[in-house]
């Protein structure tokens, strides 16, 4: 009778590692459903000046930025940067001052990069932001703050 019970022991403790192991590798996979499925893997984090470049990149294939414009937005796009690399080192600030400063940050910097364009480049810059924040709000499920219910656009200018 104790050798059954030592077995039956015994047995109970190797199946559950087998589960623990297997539970720990599936883990590991990453996200599964809807949003994992056909996701591809997210890109190493770049550094700022490859995000800059990556911006000016985008916007010069979009807008045909003259080599003069490029300089000057490039000249934005880093003071953008670093402004923002300063309002999120600063351990004092709460998070929703953060944000804050983020959007004025965002607004700002838009708005100088619309004062570098041509009329029709402007035309088209617009377009450009309306159609990235149509596909944020899709990322996030609908309004603000993943709201679906809320699709409040009149502050968009001011938030972004």
């Amino acid at each position: 009778m104790n050798v059954q019970k030592m077995v039956r022991t015994v047995a109970i403790l190797i199946g559950g590692f087998f589960v623990l192991t297997a539970s720990a590798g599936f883990a590991q996979d990453g996200p599964k459903g809807p949003r994992g499925e056909g996701r591809p893997e997210r890109p190493e984090r770049q550094s700022p000046e490859q995000r800059i470049e990556r911006q000016l990149q985008r916007l010069n294939e979009q807008l045909s930025l003259t080599k003069e414009q490029q300089a000057q937005v490039k000249t934005v796009l880093q003071n953008q940067s670093k402004e923002m690399k300063t309002i999120r080192d600063n351990a004092e600030l709460e998070q929703g001052m953060k944000r804050t400063n983020y959007r004025k940050i965002m607004t700002e910097t838009n708005n100088q990069i619309r004062a570098l364009l041509t009329s029709e480049q402007q035309t088209e810059y617009d377009k450009l932001r309306t159609q990235m924040r149509q596909r944020m709000r899709q990322s996030r499920g609908g309004g603000r703050r993943g709201n679906p219910n809320n699709d409040d656009t009149s502050n968009d200018q001011e938030q972004e």
